[in-house]
């Protein structure tokens, strides 16, 4: 019953009630040999020669991630929480006892402030900021430490090491990390039940979340992370892992789509005028091939933030729709996490679909790559996706502030 749409690459599956539907329409499209709920990467670790640009281990079957190329190094540090906004320099007022001072809306600022990052459990990701603003908000909270704002590939090596015997799998079985269902965006928290329903529209008992009016409190539907059931949320199943990688606020990454269909390398500022990320350059949906009435006379930002070196953003081709998905690079766990399905999960409640949307073979997060109206990355899913969110969802955006979004500190020392 299935139909394929030969040029984005996307097979159609129609209406589906949970998310075990979608797997098993997998296994009848691509046989019984991909067992749609995935397979693990598989890692090895070696050591790179400083100052070599090299792209092959010993084994020639395996590549050096491309997070690792573009610093010359051998590894980094994962800020283990979505960044936080501190609404108070004194760290212990986060504490239980003396928490009522921070607030959700107060972990809303669309501003350069890195004396403000915050990456501990238990506190509210900061959004609400335009990707230029975090970018340099993370680039100088430890300059002698190369802190930058999390790449697109760089995603991309947590989410292939959460697929492998390092993360989430044991025996070729791999467990999906759960998602933080917390309607407050407060980090570290997991929900109680894993969902089986992407995305409805609605708050169904199939994927239930819930707003906490506090910190360092389990809700009714959800742990905080001090409570060990938190763990499930965790890239590697306990404590030692990355977490928030699945739900909360979504993050947006450093991974953006050219301004022009053409060889000018120039990255895109956003969508237009009005939808932007704070970055100089032009507008992904003023061109030829796009178009709004008023990007005619204003087709580029002019007056934002410079560019950083071209080291700490992955720079994609620009195209008009968000199924092409063979612009990926291998490495940023995009393209590589087909093939792709168009699904509407069926509202429970009265049976009518919900907003379709496309997925991936791996745990049927969302896929959906960069384009002319969203020419910045987004990864992780919110709070409210359900089974489409996941340490594998992409999806695209303008870049600028949304209540939402957030972004992630990187250490490259």
């Amino acid at each position: 019953e299935s139909t394929f749409d030969s040029y984005s690459g996307v097979t159609l599956l129609g209406n589906k009630t949970n998310v075990t539907e979608v797997y098993e329409e997998m296994k009848k499209t691509n046989g019984v040999g991909n067992k749609a709920t995935n397979h693990p990467f598989e890692i090895e670790f070696g050591s790179r020669e400083k100052g070599v640009n090299t792209t092959l281990l010993s084994k020639g079957t395996s590549i050096v991630h491309p997070a690792f190329e573009a610093f010359d190094s051998n590894g980094f540090w994962v800020g283990k929480f979505e960044t936080g906004y501190n609404q108070n320099e004194d760290i212990s007022s986060v504490m239980p006892a003396t928490s009522s001072g921070w607030s959700v809306q107060g972990a809303e600022h669309n501003t350069q402030e890195s004396t403000k990052v915050i990456i501990k459990p238990s506190v509210y990701s900061w959004r609400g900021i335009q990707v230029a603003n975090a970018f340099y908000t993370s680039y100088n909270y430890k300059r002698e430490l190369e802190s930058h704002m999390m790449k697109n590939t760089e995603w991309g090596a947590v989410a292939y090491l959460t697929q492998s015997q390092y993360g989430r799998c044991t025996d070729s079985i791999c467990s999906d990390i759960r998602i933080n269902n917390v309607a407050s965006y407060i980090t570290g928290s997991s929900a109680k039940n894993v969902p089986t329903c992407g995305y409805t529209e609605t708050n169904e008992t199939c994927n239930k979340y819930e707003t906490i009016d506090k910190l360092y409190i389990d809700g009714d539907y959800s742990n905080n992370y001090y409570n060990q059931a938190s763990k499930e949320s965790s890239t590697t199943g306990n404590y030692s892992g990355v977490y928030d990688m699945n739900g909360g606020a979504a993050e947006y990454v450093m991974g953006v789509m050219q301004g022009k269909d053409d060889n000018s390398k120039t990255p895109a500022s956003g969508k237009n005028k009005d939808s932007n990320s704070g970055f100089k350059g032009p507008y992904s949906y003023c061109t030829a091939n796009g178009g709004e009435e008023d990007c005619k006379d204003n087709t580029s930002n002019t007056t934002g933030k410079e560019w950083p070196s071209r080291k700490y953003y992955d720079l994609y081709d620009h195209k008009i729709k968000d199924t092409e998905y063979q612009r990926g690079y291998l490495g940023d766990a995009t393209k590589e996490v087909g093939p792709f399905y168009n699904v509407a999960f069926i509202k429970p409640s009265d049976q009518m679909p919900g907003i379709k949307r496309y997925v991936s073979s791996y745990n049927a997060n969302v896929a959906f790559f960069v384009c002319a109206v969203g020419p910045w990355f987004v990864r992780g899913g919110a709070y409210n996706n359900g089974t489409i969110a996941g340490v594998m969802a992409f999806v695209s955006n303008h870049g600028s502030q949304l209540s939402h979004y957030g972004f992630r500190t990187i250490l490259t020392p």
